[in-house]
């Protein structure tokens, strides 16, 4: 449980995107975290597309009557993450998306501002973090989970680890769903882990979109790194990062082309 400190944040304008693949008993604490802090600390709209060879029906259970879920079947051992949220946001119905990942979460104070950036259209994209990504590591997110306290997380960045430095773009973001589709949404060609979350800020730029980052950080709650945590092989990694270079290296009108040819 998540302890609330706070009244009930308005966001029923934002809707979060969320796919899942459950591969570790961690993953299924950590979703169920997930959903207990967004619930109780904003009145908000929350899609879970869960994408796995089988249907356990524990995350199904566990959030019944909370939020909206799905459940698709997909034998593939690689969760397609890109596929799976251009899916959920064709069904978005709000202004505003937040895409987001499963095992992540910041200070509600910091989504509150973030929005509010959004709303005031001073910008486009917004991430609700400054770029300091901790990993809270399997110590630290025990102790976390036992007192449902942000607090904690925010005392003890001091022992976790900085997997991308201070300059993080993944994890989750808000923008309006009329300029994320534009944006092309999410690019299908990045298939597994690795570089999608820069490709993406990328087009964003090359199209002109307001970014801007908030202050504070974003804390990655523990799981063991499986299958669909880093890169599947050398080529898979080369293949990565080729996309990203070929993306990045088209300029606007080059980019809009590209962009319609993901029109699915």
């Amino acid at each position: 449980m998540v302890n609330k400190n706070s009244s009930v944040i308005y966001l029923k304008d934002t809707t979060f995107v969320i796919p899942i693949r459950i591969d570790s008993f961690e993953r299924f604490e950590n979703i169920n975290i997930l959903v207990r802090y967004l619930t109780d600390f904003f009145d908000t709209n929350i899609l879970i597309l869960e994408a796995d060879y089988t249907n356990t029906g524990l995350v199904e259970d566990a959030v019944k009557g909370i939020l909206e879920y799905s459940f698709t079947k997909d034998d593939n051992p690689v969760f397609h993450r890109t596929k799976y949220l251009n899916h959920l946001s064709r069904i978005v119905n709000t202004e505003y998306i937040a895409v987001w990942d499963s095992d992540v979460i910041v200070h509600p104070n910091q989504i509150d501002l973030a929005i509010s950036r959004l709303r005031q259209n001073t910008h486009d994209f917004v991430f609700p973090y400054d770029g300091h990504f901790f990993d809270t590591g399997a110590v630290n997110r025990i102790e976390f989970l036992k007192s449902g306290n942000l607090d904690y997380l925010l005392s003890n960045t001091a022992t976790m680890s900085l997997p991308y430095t201070s300059t993080a773009c993944g994890g989750g973001f808000f923008a309006r769903l009329s300029d994320y589709l534009e944006c092309g949404g999410e690019n299908e060609n990045f298939y597994g882990w690795g570089q999608e979350d820069g490709e993406r800020v990328k087009r964003w730029q090359i199209l002109g979109k307001r970014l801007i980052r908030v202050k504070g950080p974003m804390f990655h709650l523990y799981h063991p790194r499986g299958k669909n945590s880093g890169y599947l092989s050398d080529a898979h990694r080369n293949a990565q990062i080729a996309e990203f270079h070929r993306i990045s290296s088209l300029n606007k009108d080059a980019l809009l082309r590209e962009i319609q040819t993901w029109k699915r």
